[in-house]
């Protein structure tokens, strides 16, 4: 939530309201915590739900960062290829790649190429 104190009466207005849950969202519920819906649950229905369990060893994947890294640092850290895929042969899920719209992702790599390209992008990355 943004506040922002008016000037004219000195009152805090709201400025913005952000809902939306990060990247790292998508890994809780593809473990079997799905808290945009436990939120739904709690502010339009009223019921509290409580998570009874989880499953472990997802992988989060960040392929746009994951594959940057993997090009930029593997000799220095000493990985092999292998050791680095093996996240994208068990059971994972990716922070931003979705086919069923792939727009984001787009962004995202349009993003990093303008930046290799001028030195610099716009929007987060």
């Amino acid at each position: 939530m943004e506040f922002k104190r008016d000037v004219r009466d000195g009152i805090y207005k709201l400025m913005e309201g952000n809902a939306r849950h990060n990247l790292s969202g998508t890994l809780a519920v593809a473990c079997g915590i799905d808290f945009p819906w436990i939120m739904y649950r709690d502010l339009v229905e009223g019921r509290r739900e409580t998570a009874s369990g989880f499953r472990e060893g997802v992988f989060w994947i960040d392929l746009t960062k994951d594959l940057m890294r993997f090009l930029v640092s593997r000799k220095a850290e000493g990985y092999s290829v292998a050791q680095y895929l093996v996240p994208y042969r068990r059971r994972h899920v990716f922070a931003i790649l979705d086919a069923g719209d792939p727009l984001p992702f787009v962004k995202r790599c349009a993003d990093i190429l303008r930046k290799g390209i001028t030195g610099h992008g716009h929007g987060r990355d």
